[in-house]
Protein backbone atom coordinates (compact mmCIF):
# COMPACT_ATOMS: atom_id res chain seq x y z
CA UNK A 1 0.00 0.00 0.00
CA UNK A 2 1.45 3.22 -0.80
CA UNK A 3 1.68 5.29 2.51
CA UNK A 4 3.39 8.57 0.47
CA UNK A 5 1.21 12.15 1.10
CA UNK A 6 -1.09 13.04 -1.12
CA UNK A 7 -0.08 15.47 -3.71
CA UNK A 8 -2.65 18.09 -4.09
CA UNK A 9 -3.43 20.74 -6.83
CA UNK A 10 -5.80 23.84 -6.22
CA UNK A 11 -5.91 23.91 -2.07
CA UNK A 12 -5.48 27.18 -0.66
CA UNK A 13 -6.30 26.86 2.31
CA UNK A 14 -3.19 26.29 4.63
CA UNK A 15 -5.21 24.29 7.67
CA UNK A 16 -7.19 21.94 5.16
CA UNK A 17 -3.31 21.42 3.53
CA UNK A 18 -1.51 20.57 6.24
CA UNK A 19 -4.39 18.93 8.39
CA UNK A 20 -5.43 16.91 5.64
CA UNK A 21 -1.76 15.08 5.60
CA UNK A 22 -0.95 16.63 2.29
CA UNK A 23 2.62 16.91 0.98
CA UNK A 24 3.53 20.42 1.40
CA UNK A 25 6.83 22.52 0.74
CA UNK A 26 7.37 24.76 3.79
CA UNK A 27 7.03 28.35 2.95
CA UNK A 28 6.71 29.47 6.63
CA UNK A 29 9.71 31.41 7.06
CA UNK A 30 7.96 34.09 4.64
CA UNK A 31 6.59 35.00 7.71
CA UNK A 32 10.07 35.43 9.59
CA UNK A 33 11.09 37.80 6.63
CA UNK A 34 7.95 39.50 7.02
CA UNK A 35 8.29 39.94 10.75
CA UNK A 36 11.93 41.17 10.00
CA UNK A 37 11.76 43.98 7.63
CA UNK A 38 8.85 45.44 9.79
CA UNK A 39 7.20 47.15 7.03
CA UNK A 40 3.78 48.11 7.58
CA UNK A 41 2.31 47.59 3.89
CA UNK A 42 4.01 45.06 1.91
CA UNK A 43 2.46 44.09 -1.81
CA UNK A 44 4.34 40.80 -3.14
CA UNK A 45 3.81 40.55 -6.86
CA UNK A 46 4.46 36.98 -8.22
CA UNK A 47 3.12 35.29 -11.46
CA UNK A 48 -0.55 33.58 -11.18
CA UNK A 49 -0.48 30.41 -9.71
CA UNK A 50 3.01 30.85 -7.64
CA UNK A 51 1.25 30.24 -4.34
CA UNK A 52 0.10 33.78 -3.30
CA UNK A 53 -3.05 32.83 -2.14
CA UNK A 54 -2.16 29.66 0.10
CA UNK A 55 0.81 31.43 1.54
CA UNK A 56 -1.41 34.80 2.79
CA UNK A 57 -3.69 31.53 4.23
CA UNK A 58 -0.68 30.80 6.32
CA UNK A 59 -0.24 34.18 7.43
CA UNK A 60 -4.13 34.14 8.36
CA UNK A 61 -3.72 31.15 10.17
CA UNK A 62 -0.50 32.04 12.23
CA UNK A 63 -1.70 35.48 13.05
CA UNK A 64 -5.27 35.29 14.15
CA UNK A 65 -6.50 35.47 17.48
CA UNK A 66 -8.87 33.44 16.77
CA UNK A 67 -6.57 30.06 17.60
CA UNK A 68 -7.32 28.50 14.51
CA UNK A 69 -3.58 28.24 13.74
CA UNK A 70 -2.72 26.27 16.99
CA UNK A 71 -0.84 23.09 16.06
CA UNK A 72 -0.44 24.11 12.62
CA UNK A 73 3.03 25.58 12.93
CA UNK A 74 4.37 22.90 15.43
CA UNK A 75 6.74 21.46 12.82
CA UNK A 76 7.44 23.69 10.37
CA UNK A 77 10.73 25.64 9.17
CA UNK A 78 9.69 28.69 11.15
CA UNK A 79 9.39 26.68 14.40
CA UNK A 80 12.98 25.80 13.79
CA UNK A 81 14.39 29.39 13.41
CA UNK A 82 16.40 30.67 16.40
CA UNK A 83 14.35 33.81 16.95
CA UNK A 84 10.96 33.26 18.75
CA UNK A 85 8.44 34.54 15.79
CA UNK A 86 5.83 32.08 17.96
CA UNK A 87 5.34 34.97 20.01
CA UNK A 88 3.52 36.77 17.43
CA UNK A 89 1.20 33.07 16.66
CA UNK A 90 -2.38 33.98 17.70
CA UNK A 91 -1.97 37.46 18.77
CA UNK A 92 -3.86 39.53 16.27
CA UNK A 93 -7.43 39.79 14.26
CA UNK A 94 -7.38 39.63 11.15
CA UNK A 95 -9.32 40.83 7.99
CA UNK A 96 -8.79 38.78 5.12
CA UNK A 97 -10.51 39.25 1.68
CA UNK A 98 -9.65 38.77 -1.51
CA UNK A 99 -10.84 40.43 -5.08
CA UNK A 100 -9.97 38.01 -7.87
CA UNK A 101 -13.86 37.27 -8.13
CA UNK A 102 -14.01 40.89 -9.13
CA UNK A 103 -13.27 40.43 -12.69
CA UNK A 104 -16.70 41.32 -13.99
CA UNK A 105 -17.97 42.90 -17.34
CA UNK A 106 -19.31 45.75 -16.22
CA UNK A 107 -19.00 48.15 -13.24
CA UNK A 108 -21.88 47.14 -11.92
CA UNK A 109 -21.50 43.26 -11.44
CA UNK A 110 -18.14 44.16 -9.88
CA UNK A 111 -19.38 46.15 -6.89
CA UNK A 112 -22.04 44.15 -6.34
CA UNK A 113 -18.83 41.42 -5.98
CA UNK A 114 -17.22 43.38 -4.17
CA UNK A 115 -20.31 44.29 -1.74
CA UNK A 116 -19.97 40.36 -1.57
CA UNK A 117 -16.55 39.87 -0.87
CA UNK A 118 -17.26 42.41 1.99
CA UNK A 119 -20.44 40.84 3.65
CA UNK A 120 -18.42 37.83 4.32
CA UNK A 121 -15.99 39.37 5.76
CA UNK A 122 -18.30 41.30 8.23
CA UNK A 123 -19.69 37.62 9.10
CA UNK A 124 -17.12 36.61 9.93
CA UNK A 125 -16.74 38.95 12.46
CA UNK A 126 -20.61 39.45 13.23
CA UNK A 127 -19.41 38.48 17.34
CA UNK A 128 -18.77 41.97 17.42
CA UNK A 129 -22.59 42.96 17.40
CA UNK A 130 -23.06 40.58 20.63
CA UNK A 131 -20.57 43.17 22.48
CA UNK A 132 -20.89 46.81 23.48
CA UNK A 133 -18.24 47.90 20.98
CA UNK A 134 -20.88 48.82 18.65
CA UNK A 135 -23.31 51.97 19.00
CA UNK A 136 -26.65 51.50 17.44
CA UNK A 137 -25.74 53.31 14.20
CA UNK A 138 -22.20 51.12 13.89
CA UNK A 139 -25.17 48.31 14.06
CA UNK A 140 -26.68 49.55 11.64
CA UNK A 141 -24.03 49.80 9.28
CA UNK A 142 -22.47 46.43 10.37
CA UNK A 143 -25.81 44.46 9.34
CA UNK A 144 -25.93 46.13 6.01
CA UNK A 145 -22.46 45.44 5.29
CA UNK A 146 -22.94 41.59 6.31
CA UNK A 147 -25.97 41.56 4.26
CA UNK A 148 -24.15 42.79 1.24
CA UNK A 149 -26.83 46.09 0.97
CA UNK A 150 -24.37 48.60 2.51
CA UNK A 151 -23.43 50.86 -0.91
CA UNK A 152 -19.87 50.18 -2.46
CA UNK A 153 -18.50 53.88 -1.36
CA UNK A 154 -19.52 52.86 1.72
CA UNK A 155 -17.48 49.76 2.57
CA UNK A 156 -14.30 51.50 2.47
CA UNK A 157 -15.09 53.40 5.62
CA UNK A 158 -17.06 50.59 7.46
CA UNK A 159 -13.85 48.31 6.94
CA UNK A 160 -12.06 51.24 8.86
CA UNK A 161 -14.75 51.05 11.69
CA UNK A 162 -14.10 47.70 11.01
CA UNK A 163 -10.75 47.64 12.18
CA UNK A 164 -11.39 49.87 14.41
CA UNK A 165 -13.48 47.83 16.93
CA UNK A 166 -11.59 45.06 16.56
CA UNK A 167 -9.09 46.71 17.96
CA UNK A 168 -11.05 48.19 20.81
CA UNK A 169 -12.29 44.23 20.89
CA UNK A 170 -9.37 42.38 21.26
CA UNK A 171 -6.84 44.94 21.99
CA UNK A 172 -4.49 44.32 19.56
CA UNK A 173 -4.12 45.92 16.47
CA UNK A 174 -5.42 44.15 12.73
CA UNK A 175 -4.02 42.72 10.28
CA UNK A 176 -4.88 43.20 7.20
CA UNK A 177 -4.75 40.62 3.99
CA UNK A 178 -6.26 41.68 0.21
CA UNK A 179 -5.33 38.72 -2.06
CA UNK A 180 -5.23 39.59 -6.12
CA UNK A 181 -6.00 43.70 -5.61
CA UNK A 182 -4.86 43.90 -9.48
CA UNK A 183 -7.73 41.77 -10.70
CA UNK A 184 -10.82 44.35 -10.58
CA UNK A 185 -8.82 46.75 -12.32
CA UNK A 186 -7.50 45.04 -14.83
CA UNK A 187 -10.70 43.97 -15.38
CA UNK A 188 -12.12 47.36 -15.41
CA UNK A 189 -9.57 48.49 -17.80
CA UNK A 190 -9.99 45.94 -20.77
CA UNK A 191 -14.27 46.00 -20.13
CA UNK A 192 -14.25 50.29 -20.13
CA UNK A 193 -14.85 50.78 -16.69
CA UNK A 194 -11.08 51.57 -15.30
CA UNK A 195 -11.84 55.01 -13.55
CA UNK A 196 -14.68 53.99 -11.63
CA UNK A 197 -12.87 50.88 -10.18
CA UNK A 198 -9.74 52.73 -9.74
CA UNK A 199 -11.38 55.37 -7.47
CA UNK A 200 -13.40 52.55 -5.06
CA UNK A 201 -9.51 50.28 -5.11
CA UNK A 202 -8.06 53.22 -4.55
CA UNK A 203 -10.70 54.13 -1.42
CA UNK A 204 -10.18 50.78 -0.35
CA UNK A 205 -6.55 50.98 -0.19
CA UNK A 206 -5.97 54.34 1.26
CA UNK A 207 -8.65 54.12 3.95
CA UNK A 208 -7.70 50.58 5.75
CA UNK A 209 -3.84 50.75 4.71
CA UNK A 210 -2.71 54.44 5.33
CA UNK A 211 -1.81 56.31 8.58
CA UNK A 212 -4.22 53.86 10.33
CA UNK A 213 -3.88 53.75 13.87
CA UNK A 214 -5.84 50.25 14.00
CA UNK A 215 -3.40 48.34 11.38
CA UNK A 216 -0.39 46.00 13.15
CA UNK A 217 0.22 45.32 9.22
CA UNK A 218 -0.80 44.91 5.68
CA UNK A 219 -0.11 42.36 2.88
CA UNK A 220 -1.57 42.62 -0.63
CA UNK A 221 -0.87 40.27 -3.19
CA UNK A 222 -1.31 40.89 -7.43
CA UNK A 223 0.56 39.87 -10.31
CA UNK A 224 1.40 43.56 -11.67
CA UNK A 225 2.53 46.43 -9.47
CA UNK A 226 -0.45 48.91 -10.78
CA UNK A 227 1.00 52.68 -10.04
CA UNK A 228 0.99 56.59 -11.37
CA UNK A 229 -2.66 56.18 -9.83
CA UNK A 230 -1.75 57.03 -6.22
CA UNK A 231 -2.95 53.79 -4.85
CA UNK A 232 0.56 53.50 -2.91
CA UNK A 233 1.16 57.35 -2.72
CA UNK A 234 1.43 58.20 0.76
CA UNK A 235 2.08 55.07 2.49
CA UNK A 236 4.36 54.85 5.86
CA UNK A 237 6.90 53.02 5.02
CA UNK A 238 5.44 50.18 2.35
CA UNK A 239 7.55 47.42 1.10
CA UNK A 240 6.72 46.66 -2.74
CA UNK A 241 8.33 43.32 -3.24
CA UNK A 242 8.06 42.15 -6.89
CA UNK A 243 10.35 39.35 -8.83
CA UNK A 244 13.30 42.11 -9.72
CA UNK A 245 13.27 42.08 -5.14
CA UNK A 246 16.38 40.39 -3.95
CA UNK A 247 14.21 39.63 -0.36
CA UNK A 248 12.19 36.93 0.01
CA UNK A 249 12.37 35.05 -3.63
CA UNK A 250 12.24 32.06 -2.33
CA UNK A 251 9.34 32.20 -1.05
CA UNK A 252 7.00 31.73 -4.02
CA UNK A 253 7.66 28.84 -5.93
CA UNK A 254 9.45 26.05 -5.81
CA UNK A 255 13.61 25.91 -5.50
CA UNK A 256 15.66 23.21 -7.44
CA UNK A 257 16.29 21.66 -3.96
CA UNK A 258 12.64 21.76 -3.38
CA UNK A 259 11.82 20.12 -6.53
CA UNK A 260 14.24 17.60 -6.34
CA UNK A 261 13.53 16.39 -2.84
CA UNK A 262 9.60 16.22 -4.14
CA UNK A 263 10.50 14.17 -7.23
CA UNK A 264 12.66 11.85 -4.53
CA UNK A 265 9.92 11.46 -2.06
CA UNK A 266 7.60 10.14 -5.12
CA UNK A 267 9.99 7.98 -6.44
CA UNK A 268 10.37 9.75 -10.02
CA UNK A 269 14.10 11.00 -9.29
CA UNK A 270 14.74 10.02 -12.94
CA UNK A 271 12.54 12.87 -14.31
CA UNK A 272 14.12 15.81 -12.62
CA UNK A 273 16.25 17.18 -16.09
CA UNK A 274 12.87 16.59 -17.88
CA UNK A 275 10.81 18.76 -14.94
CA UNK A 276 14.22 21.23 -15.30
CA UNK A 277 13.05 21.79 -18.89
CA UNK A 278 10.19 22.15 -18.78
CA UNK A 279 9.00 24.03 -15.68
CA UNK A 280 12.59 25.41 -14.37
CA UNK A 281 14.27 29.02 -15.41
CA UNK A 282 12.28 31.63 -13.71
CA UNK A 283 14.53 34.07 -11.81
CA UNK A 284 12.74 36.05 -8.76
CA UNK A 285 15.65 38.24 -7.15
CA UNK A 286 18.63 36.01 -6.55
CA UNK A 287 16.42 32.78 -6.61
CA UNK A 288 15.85 30.09 -9.54
CA UNK A 289 12.54 28.83 -9.23
CA UNK A 290 10.20 26.27 -10.42
CA UNK A 291 6.25 26.70 -11.86
CA UNK A 292 5.07 24.94 -8.46
CA UNK A 293 1.34 24.64 -9.82
CA UNK A 294 2.92 22.67 -13.01
CA UNK A 295 5.58 20.99 -11.24
CA UNK A 296 2.95 19.26 -8.90
CA UNK A 297 0.45 18.48 -11.97
CA UNK A 298 3.57 17.05 -13.44
CA UNK A 299 4.49 14.60 -10.56
CA UNK A 300 1.33 13.65 -9.91
CA UNK A 301 0.47 12.83 -13.56
CA UNK A 302 3.80 10.71 -13.31
CA UNK A 303 2.61 8.79 -10.36
CA UNK A 304 -0.99 7.73 -11.87
CA UNK A 305 0.63 4.97 -13.45
CA UNK A 306 -0.12 6.49 -17.23
CA UNK A 307 2.61 8.19 -19.79
CA UNK A 308 4.95 10.35 -18.46
CA UNK A 309 4.84 13.12 -20.86
CA UNK A 310 5.03 17.10 -20.12
CA UNK A 311 2.91 19.16 -21.27
CA UNK A 312 1.79 22.75 -20.17
CA UNK A 313 -0.34 22.72 -17.54
CA UNK A 314 -0.35 26.51 -16.40
CA UNK A 315 -1.74 27.12 -19.98
CA UNK A 316 -4.76 25.88 -19.08
CA UNK A 317 -5.15 27.84 -15.37
CA UNK A 318 -6.79 30.77 -16.52
CA UNK A 319 -6.51 33.43 -19.45
CA UNK A 320 -4.75 36.83 -19.30
CA UNK A 321 -6.81 38.70 -21.54
CA UNK A 322 -4.46 41.60 -20.93
CA UNK A 323 -2.13 39.53 -21.99
CA UNK A 324 -3.92 39.02 -25.12
CA UNK A 325 -4.75 42.79 -25.73
CA UNK A 326 -1.12 43.67 -25.82
CA UNK A 327 -0.20 41.13 -28.10
CA UNK A 328 -2.70 42.02 -29.95
CA UNK A 329 -1.68 45.44 -29.89
CA UNK A 330 1.98 45.20 -30.62
CA UNK A 331 1.56 42.28 -33.48
CA UNK A 332 -0.79 44.16 -35.47
CA UNK A 333 1.50 46.91 -35.42
CA UNK A 334 4.24 44.96 -36.33
CA UNK A 335 6.07 46.80 -33.80
CA UNK A 336 7.42 43.57 -31.52
CA UNK A 337 6.61 40.59 -34.31
CA UNK A 338 10.78 39.87 -34.85
CA UNK A 339 11.29 40.02 -30.79
CA UNK A 340 8.47 37.62 -30.07
CA UNK A 341 10.09 35.16 -32.80
CA UNK A 342 13.61 35.72 -31.57
CA UNK A 343 12.24 34.28 -27.80
CA UNK A 344 9.92 31.62 -29.93
CA UNK A 345 13.41 30.57 -31.23
CA UNK A 346 14.63 30.61 -27.56
CA UNK A 347 16.84 33.81 -28.14
CA UNK A 348 16.94 36.87 -26.03
CA UNK A 349 16.10 40.35 -27.01
CA UNK A 350 17.22 43.42 -24.71
CA UNK A 351 14.30 45.81 -23.32
CA UNK A 352 13.19 48.32 -21.05
CA UNK A 353 10.52 47.61 -18.38
CA UNK A 354 9.03 49.33 -15.86
CA UNK A 355 8.16 48.29 -12.26
CA UNK A 356 5.55 50.04 -12.12
CA UNK A 357 2.27 49.88 -14.71
CA UNK A 358 -0.01 52.45 -15.54
CA UNK A 359 -3.25 51.29 -17.34
CA UNK A 360 -4.45 54.54 -18.67
CA UNK A 361 -1.98 54.77 -20.79
CA UNK A 362 -1.00 51.30 -21.18
CA UNK A 363 -1.37 51.03 -24.67
CA UNK A 364 0.89 53.89 -26.06
CA UNK A 365 3.44 52.60 -23.11
CA UNK A 366 6.12 50.52 -25.47
CA UNK A 367 7.52 48.48 -22.13
CA UNK A 368 3.71 47.92 -21.22
CA UNK A 369 3.94 44.33 -23.33
CA UNK A 370 7.71 43.40 -21.92
CA UNK A 371 6.73 44.67 -18.52
CA UNK A 372 3.81 42.25 -18.24
CA UNK A 373 5.69 39.45 -20.06
CA UNK A 374 8.13 39.67 -17.47
CA UNK A 375 5.55 40.20 -13.94
CA UNK A 376 3.03 37.49 -15.34
CA UNK A 377 5.86 34.71 -15.66
CA UNK A 378 6.03 34.25 -20.04
CA UNK A 379 9.42 35.87 -19.51
CA UNK A 380 12.66 35.51 -17.37
CA UNK A 381 15.73 38.18 -16.49
CA UNK A 382 18.76 36.74 -18.03
CA UNK A 383 20.83 39.18 -15.53
CA UNK A 384 19.87 41.13 -12.19
CA UNK A 385 19.01 44.71 -12.76
CA UNK A 386 22.14 47.04 -12.28
CA UNK A 387 19.65 50.19 -10.62
CA UNK A 388 23.13 52.49 -10.53
CA UNK A 389 23.69 51.96 -14.39
CA UNK A 390 20.90 49.72 -16.14
CA UNK A 391 17.58 50.52 -14.37
CA UNK A 392 14.96 49.11 -16.92
CA UNK A 393 16.85 47.54 -20.03
CA UNK A 394 17.22 43.97 -19.06
CA UNK A 395 18.08 41.25 -21.33
CA UNK A 396 15.01 39.01 -21.34
CA UNK A 397 14.77 35.05 -22.08
CA UNK A 398 11.57 32.22 -22.45
CA UNK A 399 12.41 30.64 -18.88
CA UNK A 400 11.47 27.35 -20.29
CA UNK A 401 9.82 24.43 -22.66
CA UNK A 402 6.24 25.37 -21.15
CA UNK A 403 5.89 28.63 -21.62
CA UNK A 404 7.08 28.65 -24.59
CA UNK A 405 4.46 26.32 -25.77
CA UNK A 406 1.80 28.91 -23.54
CA UNK A 407 3.07 31.73 -25.56
CA UNK A 408 2.96 30.32 -29.02
CA UNK A 409 -1.10 29.21 -27.67
CA UNK A 410 -1.57 32.61 -26.81
CA UNK A 411 0.06 33.96 -29.91
CA UNK A 412 -2.48 31.75 -31.66
CA UNK A 413 -5.61 32.54 -30.08
CA UNK A 414 -4.96 36.17 -31.21
CA UNK A 415 -4.48 34.97 -34.69
CA UNK A 416 -7.41 33.44 -34.70
CA UNK A 417 -9.47 36.67 -33.75
CA UNK A 418 -7.14 38.59 -35.93
CA UNK A 419 -7.91 37.09 -38.96
CA UNK A 420 -11.54 38.02 -39.77
CA UNK A 421 -10.59 41.59 -39.49
CA UNK A 422 -7.80 40.91 -42.63
CA UNK A 423 -8.80 41.44 -45.95
CA UNK A 424 -8.97 38.20 -47.72
CA UNK A 425 -11.03 39.32 -50.36
CA UNK A 426 -8.16 39.22 -52.80
CA UNK A 427 -7.28 35.63 -52.33
CA UNK A 428 -10.71 34.31 -52.46
CA UNK A 429 -11.48 35.99 -55.87
CA UNK A 430 -7.99 34.93 -57.13
CA UNK A 431 -8.85 31.07 -56.08
CA UNK A 432 -12.53 31.32 -57.28
CA UNK A 433 -10.52 32.29 -61.16
CA UNK A 434 -7.99 30.21 -61.24
CA UNK A 435 -5.38 32.39 -60.55
CA UNK A 436 -2.77 31.06 -58.84
CA UNK A 437 -0.08 33.36 -59.23
CA UNK A 438 -2.49 36.05 -57.82
CA UNK A 439 -3.68 33.30 -55.27
CA UNK A 440 -0.03 32.55 -53.99
CA UNK A 441 0.88 36.62 -53.72
CA UNK A 442 -2.42 37.31 -51.75
CA UNK A 443 -1.79 34.46 -49.45
CA UNK A 444 2.45 35.27 -49.43
CA UNK A 445 0.74 38.86 -48.01
CA UNK A 446 -1.18 37.42 -45.43
CA UNK A 447 1.86 34.85 -44.01
CA UNK A 448 3.46 38.11 -43.63
CA UNK A 449 1.38 38.58 -40.86
CA UNK A 450 2.25 35.92 -38.52
CA UNK A 451 4.48 34.72 -36.18
CA UNK A 452 7.43 32.00 -38.01
CA UNK A 453 8.52 29.39 -35.89
CA UNK A 454 11.07 26.48 -36.25
CA UNK A 455 8.82 23.98 -35.73
CA UNK A 456 6.08 24.59 -38.05
CA UNK A 457 3.80 21.57 -38.89
CA UNK A 458 1.26 21.07 -41.55
CA UNK A 459 -1.61 21.35 -39.28
CA UNK A 460 -0.48 24.56 -38.40
CA UNK A 461 -0.84 26.01 -42.10
CA UNK A 462 -4.05 24.07 -42.15
CA UNK A 463 -5.60 25.64 -39.71
CA UNK A 464 -4.09 29.26 -40.27
CA UNK A 465 -5.30 29.05 -44.35
CA UNK A 466 -8.92 27.36 -42.84
CA UNK A 467 -9.06 30.48 -40.68
CA UNK A 468 -8.53 32.96 -43.45
CA UNK A 469 -10.99 31.05 -45.43
CA UNK A 470 -13.57 30.08 -42.78
CA UNK A 471 -16.69 32.89 -42.48
CA UNK A 472 -16.07 34.80 -45.69
CA UNK A 473 -19.06 35.96 -46.77
CA UNK A 474 -21.06 33.66 -49.71
CA UNK A 475 -18.97 30.87 -48.99
CA UNK A 476 -18.63 27.71 -46.76
CA UNK A 477 -15.56 26.38 -45.83
CA UNK A 478 -15.07 22.52 -44.75
CA UNK A 479 -11.64 21.19 -43.55
CA UNK A 480 -11.28 17.24 -43.97
CA UNK A 481 -14.51 16.07 -45.58
CA UNK A 482 -14.45 13.41 -47.38
CA UNK A 483 -14.39 13.72 -51.03
CA UNK A 484 -13.65 11.18 -53.70
CA UNK A 485 -10.40 8.42 -52.19
CA UNK A 486 -9.70 10.49 -49.04
CA UNK A 487 -9.91 13.78 -47.61
CA UNK A 488 -8.83 16.93 -48.85
CA UNK A 489 -7.55 19.54 -46.18
CA UNK A 490 -9.71 21.90 -47.64
CA UNK A 491 -13.23 22.62 -49.48
CA UNK A 492 -14.57 25.98 -50.06
CA UNK A 493 -17.96 26.01 -51.75
CA UNK A 494 -20.07 29.05 -52.78
CA UNK A 495 -23.34 28.95 -50.49
CA UNK A 496 -26.43 30.25 -52.44
CA UNK A 497 -25.69 29.02 -55.71
CA UNK A 498 -24.30 26.11 -57.71
CA UNK A 499 -21.32 28.76 -59.17
CA UNK A 500 -17.43 27.52 -57.76
CA UNK A 501 -16.17 24.99 -55.80
CA UNK A 502 -12.47 24.92 -54.89
CA UNK A 503 -10.55 21.82 -53.13
CA UNK A 504 -6.90 22.88 -51.46
CA UNK A 505 -4.15 19.92 -50.31
CA UNK A 506 -1.32 21.55 -48.44
CA UNK A 507 1.94 20.72 -47.93
CA UNK A 508 4.93 21.42 -45.84
CA UNK A 509 8.29 22.13 -47.24
CA UNK A 510 11.33 21.50 -45.32
CA UNK A 511 13.57 24.04 -47.00
CA UNK A 512 12.68 26.56 -49.56
CA UNK A 513 14.13 25.13 -52.23
CA UNK A 514 11.44 22.34 -51.52
CA UNK A 515 8.74 24.13 -52.25
CA UNK A 516 7.82 23.16 -56.20
CA UNK A 517 8.16 20.12 -55.11
CA UNK A 518 6.42 19.99 -52.33
CA UNK A 519 3.49 21.88 -54.21
CA UNK A 520 3.81 19.22 -57.23
CA UNK A 521 3.02 16.50 -54.64
CA UNK A 522 0.39 18.22 -53.13
CA UNK A 523 -1.49 18.88 -56.28
CA UNK A 524 -0.95 15.32 -57.58
CA UNK A 525 -2.44 13.60 -54.15
CA UNK A 526 -5.16 15.86 -54.64
CA UNK A 527 -5.72 14.83 -58.79
CA UNK A 528 -4.93 11.09 -58.36
CA UNK A 529 -7.16 10.67 -55.05
CA UNK A 530 -10.42 12.57 -57.11
CA UNK A 531 -10.68 15.08 -54.03
CA UNK A 532 -12.68 16.91 -56.72
CA UNK A 533 -15.32 14.25 -56.77
CA UNK A 534 -18.02 15.24 -54.51
CA UNK A 535 -18.34 18.71 -56.47
CA UNK A 536 -18.13 17.46 -59.80
CA UNK A 537 -21.85 17.14 -61.24
CA UNK A 538 -23.21 19.70 -59.23
CA UNK A 539 -20.81 22.68 -59.41
CA UNK A 540 -20.20 25.02 -62.57
CA UNK A 541 -16.70 25.41 -62.22
CA UNK A 542 -14.30 23.50 -59.64
CA UNK A 543 -10.45 24.49 -59.09
CA UNK A 544 -8.62 22.28 -57.32
CA UNK A 545 -5.01 23.51 -55.51
CA UNK A 546 -1.99 21.89 -54.30
CA UNK A 547 0.08 24.32 -51.78
CA UNK A 548 3.29 24.33 -50.07
CA UNK A 549 4.56 26.27 -47.24
CA UNK A 550 7.69 26.85 -45.64
CA UNK A 551 8.24 29.61 -43.12
CA UNK A 552 6.44 32.70 -44.34
CA UNK A 553 6.24 31.58 -48.07
CA UNK A 554 4.39 29.49 -50.06
CA UNK A 555 3.69 28.30 -53.69
CA UNK A 556 0.61 28.21 -54.95
CA UNK A 557 -0.01 25.53 -58.24
CA UNK A 558 -3.16 25.00 -59.96
CA UNK A 559 -4.50 21.91 -61.81
CA UNK A 560 -7.10 20.77 -64.05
Amino acid sequence: MDNRKPLATGIEDYRKLISGGNYYVDKTLLIQRLLDRRSEVTLYARPRRFGKTLNLSMLDYFFNIDGSGKELFDDCALARSERPYREEMGKYPVISMSLKDMKKDTYELAAGKFRSVCGKVFRRHQYLMDGKVLSPKNREDFQAAMDGVLPEDDLPDALVLLMEKLHEYHGQPVVFLLDEYDVPLQAGYLKGYYDRILDLIRSLMSMTCKTNPHLRLAVHTGCLRISGESIYTGFNNPEINTILSKSCGDCFGFTPEEVKDMLDYYGVGDLFDTVREWYDGYRFGNAEIYNPWSVISFVRDSCDGGAIRPCPYWANTSGNDLLQTLIGDSVSGNGSRSELETLLDRGSVRHSVCEQLNYAGMRMDSTALWTTLLYTGYLRTAEFPNRLSNLNELELQLPNREVAETLKFQLGRWYQQAIPTWNRSGLVKALAEGDAEDACAELNVLLEQTISYHDRAENFYHGFIAGLLASVDGWQCESNRESGNGRPDLMLRTKNSRNCAIVIEIKVASIRDDLEGKAQMALKQALERDYVAAFRRTYHNVRVYGIACFNKECLVLAGE
